[in-house]
């Protein structure tokens, strides 16, 4: 098999035997590494449909946490992210969020700035939940769905192109869709990154079997310029894959294992805030978990 990103043949299996620790999901999995340029990918790669089951009722992204330090973190986050926005699009413009699940990013969103939102949800069910709320948010996938001549000057697929079955096509109607100038932006787990070689086959950011890819600042880079865009890709402070990567190794120990609730323990708000200080040190020294991109489209 081909490496997507340089087509390399050569590849190595990096963990075996895989499982879902958060929803016991699917089957267990091989993970793969291209010895070449590094990218990280499940393999085979489950189709459309076997992706769509991986995701339950309960997943996190589908519900509102009841912890308040959490959702004090996920604003705080949310608000860094509309200043980075409105710096790059201004206060007017169409915004297509891919992945938006029941819209409550997209709500938030609605609230700092008056853009034309639009969105695209994979699963109807959850994306009826935004829509009752009164949003723009059309069920199906990007790469199959027909927007005609309506254009975009920013995409965000922030916690995306990990979870799709070919991230250049992705990309490709992305690019297809997006204006001229027309940027996407978005945040992936980083492998260059201090929590994943700490942690291995327990790394949060694995989330087996929901991510297919995982990348690298030097991997995406490649992949966003081939397909026609100019890429900038920075680290990000973001916790969430210390707190998974805890919370997996301990519910793979029988005497540590509790209960879940949507996908998390008890402790995994604790985790998240207990990390910060590292993650400080793992950005500067350009380790983070999570990296954040901007591609724009050239002309």
């Amino acid at each position: 098999m081909k490496c997507l990103n340089c087509q390399s043949t050569s590849q190595k299996i990096l963990f075996s035997n895989c499982i879902d620790w958060e929803y016991n999901k699917g089957d267990q999995y091989n993970v793969f590494k291209c010895s070449d340029c590094g990218l990280i990918y499940l393999y085979p790669i489950p189709t459309i449909k076997e992706l769509l089951s991986f995701y339950p009722s309960n997943y996190h992204g589908y519900k509102e946490s009841s912890s308040k330090l959490t959702n004090f973190l996920i604003n705080l986050n949310i608000k860094n992210r509309v200043r980075l926005y409105r710096k790059l699009i201004g206060k007017e413009g169409r915004v297509l969020e891919i992945g938006v699940a029941d819209g409550s990013h997209f709500l938030l969103l609605k609230k700092y700035e008056d853009w034309d939102l639009w969105g695209i949800e994979f699963n109807n069910d959850i994306a009826e939940r935004g829509r009752k709320k009164g949003l723009n948010i059309i069920t199906g996938i990007l790469e199959e769905y027909d927007f005609s001549n309506t254009k975009f000057d920013l995409i965000i697929i922030n916690n995306l192109i990990e979870h799709v079955i070919d991230p250049v096509e992705t990309l490709e109607k992305a690019k297809k869709i997006l204006k001229s100038n027309g940027l996407v932006v978005g945040e992936t787990p980083n492998t260059h990154s201090l929590d994943f070689y700490i942690f291995g086959k327990y790394w949060g950011g694995l989330h087996i079997p929901r991510h297919t890819f995982l990348f690298n600042q030097y991997n995406l880079k490649s992949l966003g310029n081939s397909v026609g865009f100019l890429v900038e890709i920075n680290q990000k402070i973001d916790t969430n894959h210390w707190a998974g990567s805890l919370q997996n190794f301990f519910q793979s120990k029988r005497f540590l294992k509790t209960e879940l609730k949507n996908g998390r323990t008890w402790y995994y708000p604790f985790l998240l805030l207990f990390f910060i200080p590292l993650n400080f040190f793992q950005k500067i020294f350009g380790l983070a978990g999570v990296i954040r991109f901007k591609m724009r489209k050239r002309n």
